[in-house]
C-alpha cells in the first residue's frame, strides 16, 4: 500500500490479523530497522520468521530505501505483521517508531545485517515464564568480521558503567519500560547505550541468559565511527555519573585502542586475530 506522500506499508495487520499473548505464550515483538539493506536483510528476516517459538510479532521500519530492500520485505509480507517505509530522522527515530507500534510484552531489536539463533526467542520466553519480574534479558553474541573470522562476545553487565558491555541486539526489554524512557534521538550512535545505562542506574531487573542469542556483523554505524562513539559515550557518562568518571572511561578506551594498534602493527595478521579470540 502506498499513499500520495510516498509512504509504503504492508503486513498482516492491514488484513486485520492481530496477535496477542496466550497462556504461557507471551507475545514477543521483534523490530528490524533498515535503510538500503538489500545485502543482508533476507538472512535477518529468515532468522526471525523461522524461530522455534511462534507467538511472535515482527515489525520492519524502513527509512525509504532506494535499493531492493522493499522487494525483499514484500517477498515475506505474509509473515511480517507490519512494515512501513518512509523517511525518518535516523536509526533511533526509526526504533522509536517500531516501539510505539509494538504490541508484545517484550521487545527485541535486531539490526538488518545481524541474525538470531533459531531458538533465541524460545530461550527468552522460557526464562520469563519462570520469572515475569525480569525487565531486560540479554545474552552473548557471535561477532563476525568481513572475512568471516568470528569470536564469542560475552556479555558482562558489571562493566556497563564504563562501556557498552552488553550487545543491544541480544536484549529483550519489557515494553512498559519504554513508557519511562525511549531512545534519545540527540545521539546518532550511542542512544542504545544511553537507554540501557539509564535502566541499569535506575535498578531495572536485568538477567543474563548466558546463551548465544545473536550473530553480529562488524562494520555497522558505531563500528565505523569510533570517535563519535567515544564523544557520545563521554556525554552520557557526564550525564549519569560525573566528569571525572567520563574522563576515566575515555582514557581507558584510548589506552586500550593504542595497545590494540601497536599489537596489530607488530604481530602477524593471523596471530593478532587469534589473540583477540577470532577463529
Amino acid at each position: 500500500m502506498e499513499n500520495n506522500k510516498g509512504r509504503k506499508k504492508g503486513g498482516l495487520r492491514l488484513h486485520n490479523i492481530q496477535k496477542q499473548s496466550q497462556k504461557n505464550e507471551p507475545l514477543i515483538t521483534v523490530i528490524t530497522v533498515v535503510y538500503d539493506g538489500e545485502k543482508y536483510l533476507e538472512k535477518t528476516i529468515q532468522s526471525v520468521i523461522n524461530q522455534t517459538y511462534k507467538n511472535l510479532e515482527y515489525i520492519i521500519i524502513d527509512g525509504g530505501s532506494t535499493d531492493a530492500t522493499i522487494d525483499i520485505i514484500k517477498k515475506y509480507e505474509s509473515q511480517i505483521d507490519y512494515w512501513i517505509s518512509e523517511s525518518d530522522a535516523g536509526i533511533y527515530d526509526a526504533m522509536n517508531k517500531g516501539v510505539l507500534l509494538a504490541r508484545g510484552e517484550y521487545i527485541g531489536i535486531i539490526n538488518a545485517d545481524d541474525w538470531y539463533e533459531l531458538n533465541t526467542i524460545e530461550i527468552i520466553v522460557n526464562t520469563i515464564i519462570k520469572d515475569d519480574s525480569l525487565d531486560i534479558l540479554f545474552g552473548d553474541r557471535n561477532i563476525i568480521k568481513a572475512d568471516n573470522l568470528r569470536k564469542l562476545g560475552v556479555a558482562d553487565l558489571k562493566k556497563i558503567k564504563y562501556r557498552m558491555s552488553i550487545n543491544h541486539p541480544t536484549c529483550f526489554i519489557k515494553k512498559n519500560l519504554y513508557s519511562e524512557k525511549m531512545f534519545d534521538t540527540n545521539y546518532k550512535i550511542a542512544a542504545d547505550y544511553d537507554l540501557l545505562l539509564y535502566f541499569y542506574i535506575y535498578k531495572k531487573n536485568f538477567f543474563n541468559t548466558c546463551e548465544i542469542l545473536t550473530n553480529v556483523r562488524l562494520g555497522g554505524v558505531s563500528d565505523a565511527s569510533s570517535q563519535l562513539t567515544l564523544k557520545e559515550r563521554f556525554s552520557i557518562h557526564i550525564k549519569y555519573y560525573s566528569r571525572c568518571h567520563a574522563y576515566f572511561c575515555l582514557y581507558r578506551s584510548k589506552v586500550k585502542e593504542i595497545i590494540k594498534l601497536v599489537l596489530k602493527f607488530l604481530l602477524p595478521h593471523k596471530l593478532f586475530y587469534k589473540i583477540k579470540g577470532y577463529n
